[in-house]
């Protein structure tokens, strides 16, 4: 039977299995750590609320904007404007739904965050010989990574599956900025690590000695934050 990602069962299973023998950074962390995650959580928790406040705005924008330009479009036939007014208020409405899209793809890289961020706080309550069993796991890679490599993943992906990786977040984003984290050197794919997608990408990304971080939703029952980190871990920026 299927989850209710409609994945196999099995496939965690398997994806624990062919990591078993990678090489993998430690996962216990003191308690000074596991309260420093925690904090991020609370604050990523709070960004992403704030985000999607604005996001009720801009997409009443859209709405106010397009019916106005249903309306303009009525009058534009009948004479009553002229077509310079119906090219500027549908400018605007393109300009509108950027920014209501804009703001959810924030949400989306926040959700991202905080799938992480949960994980490694869970990570970092468990026993010294904990391996990632559960939301999360590490591999460390060949120390070889730079985004300079992530053409060679486009390709893979696209040729294994018909269509483009679906990367999230390329490098430093205006969420990471606003989260304090240094995601220079990274890029977040958003599969899901027990799908026949991130099964490959991880298959992949081990045989090519790429970093990575698997992690799974922290949300039970949804995808929510779930993503492949490619590339260093994601530390706090020093504050300026």
């Amino acid at each position: 039977m299927s989850s209710q990602h409609g994945f196999a069962p099995a496939a965690a299973l398997l994806l624990l299995v062919t990591l078993a023998g990678c090489p993998q950074t430690a996962l216990s962390e003191d308690s000074a750590q596991r309260d420093a995650w925690r904090g991020v959580v609370q604050t990523t928790l709070e960004y992403k609320t704030s985000l999607e406040r604005l996001l009720v705005f801009r997409e009443q924008e859209v709405a106010r904007v397009s019916a106005l330009v249903e309306r303009q479009r009525e009058f534009l036939a009948h004479g009553i404007i002229a077509r310079r007014e119906l090219d500027e208020s549908i400018d605007r409405l393109e300009r509108a739904r950027r920014a209501a899209e804009e703001t959810r793809q924030q949400i989306r890289t926040a959700d991202a965050v905080l799938a992480e961020a949960a994980a490694r706080e869970q990570v970092a309550a468990e026993p010294p010989d904990f391996h990632g069993a559960g939301q999360l796991v590490r591999f460390a890679g060949n120390g070889g990574w730079s985004l300079a490599e992530a053409p060679r993943l486009q390709t893979f992906f696209a040729r294994r599956f018909g269509r483009p990786l679906p990367v999230s977040a390329w490098g430093q984003t205006l969420v990471h900025d606003r989260l304090g984290f240094d995601h220079r050197n990274a890029l977040d794919i958003a599969v899901h690590p027990d799908s026949a997608e991130g099964q490959a990408l991880l298959a992949f990304l081990k045989s090519s000695g790429m970093p990575f971080i698997a992690v799974r939703s922290t949300v039970p029952g949804t995808a929510t934050g779930a993503h492949i980190h490619v590339g260093p871990e994601s530390h706090r920026l020093p504050p300026n």
